[in-house]
């Protein structure tokens, strides 16, 4: 049986926005704009691959070179590399899928706003 690897604080708050994240545009009021939602749809499941491939790496189901060739199988440091460049990665797709959500909630109140 393999230890799963604990969070760091930075870690946890990257994947708690992250999942805040999804779980906002995942939610049935979130409005999905008729068009452009490809983008967001986009983000939302690279979003969730991140997640995952951290989740796997953390239970060891997911070794570093699978996901990162240069972080050799031999290289002392690797899983900590692995981790940090996933949350990098966590965090960049996090950001870009809230300014795409608020940008749909933004354009959804507008819509609103002139039907009233």
């Amino acid at each position: 049986m393999t230890a799963t690897i604990a969070l760091t604080a930075a870690e946890a708050e990257a994947i708690a926005r992250a999942r805040a994240a999804l779980d906002w545009v995942n939610a049935d009021s979130f409005p999905w704009p008729p068009l452009g939602g490809g983008e967001i749809r986009r983000h939302r499941d690279g979003l969730a691959d991140c997640l995952d491939d951290y989740a796997g790496l953390t239970v060891g189901r997911i070794h570093p070179a699978d996901l990162f060739e240069d972080l050799g199988r031999g290289q002392d440091n690797a899983m900590e590399l692995a981790l940090d460049l996933v949350t990098q990665d966590i965090r960049g797709w996090t950001a870009e899928l809230v300014r795409l959500a608020g940008k749909a909630e933004d354009a959804a109140r507008e819509v609103l706003g002139d039907a009233a």
